[in-house]
C-alpha cells in the first residue's frame, strides 16, 4: 500500500478523533464545573455572576481552580511539546498519523483536558472530604458525578486510543 493510500484511508479516523477530541473536552469541562458547583452550593452559594461580582468564598473558590487549571495544562504541555520534539527522533508513536495536526492535537487536547481532569478530581476529592458538612447533598450528588466522570473516562479513552491507531 503506497503512503498516499494509507493517509486517505487514515482522514475518516483522524476526522472521528478530532470530533471526538471536541466532545471529549465538552464533557470534561461540564464535568469539572459540576464539581465546582457542588463545592460552591455546599458552602451555600447557589447564584453567581459569572463575569460580576460574587461573595469572597466564590471568587477564592474560583481562583484556586485557575491556578489549578493552568498549572496542570502548563505542565501536560511542557510534557507533550517534549514528546513531540523526542517522537521524530527517537521513534514514538505519534498520533493522528504524526506531523503538524498530531504535534497540535498533542499539545493543545491533552493539556487542556487533563487540566478539566485535574481540577475536576481534585474539587470532588475536597467535596468528598468534606461530606460531613451536609452527609444528605453528598449523598445526593454522587450518582451524577459518577455518571459524568464515567462519561469523561469513556470518552477520553476512545479518543485517545483511536488517535493512536493513526499513530505513525
Amino acid at each position: 500500500m503506497s503512503d498516499a493510500s494509507s493517509v486517505r484511508d487514515a482522514l475518516p479516523l483522524r476526522a472521528i478523533v478530532l470530533v471526538l477530541s471536541v466532545v471529549t473536552f465538552v464533557v470534561a469541562a461540564k464535568a469539572h464545573g459540576r464539581q465546582v458547583r457542588l463545592e460552591r452550593e455546599r458552602a451555600g452559594h447557589t447564584h453567581v455572576v459569572f463575569g460580576g461580582e460574587n461573595p469572597p468564598f466564590v471568587e477564592a473558590l474560583w481562583k484556586r481552580d485557575r491556578i489549578r487549571y493552568w498549572t496542570a495544562a502548563a505542565l501536560v504541555f511542557a510534557v507533550a511539546a517534549l514528546l513531540v520534539l523526542a517522537a521524530s527522533s527517537t521513534g514514538l508513536p505519534r498520533p493522528l498519523g504524526g506531523g503538524a495536526l498530531g504535534a497540535a492535537w498533542t499539545m493543545l487536547f491533552l493539556p487542556l483536558v487533563t487540566g478539566f481532569v485535574v481540577c475536576g478530581t481534585a474539587s470532588l476529592a475536597g467535596f468528598l472530604a468534606t461530606r460531613a458538612v451536609d452527609p444528605r447533598f453528598t449523598t445526593e450528588a454522587l450518582p451524577g458525578s459518577a455518571a459524568w466522570w464515567s462519561l469523561v473516562l469513556a470518552a477520553l479513552t476512545t479518543t485517545v486510543t483511536l488517535a493512536f491507531r493513526t499513530a505513525r
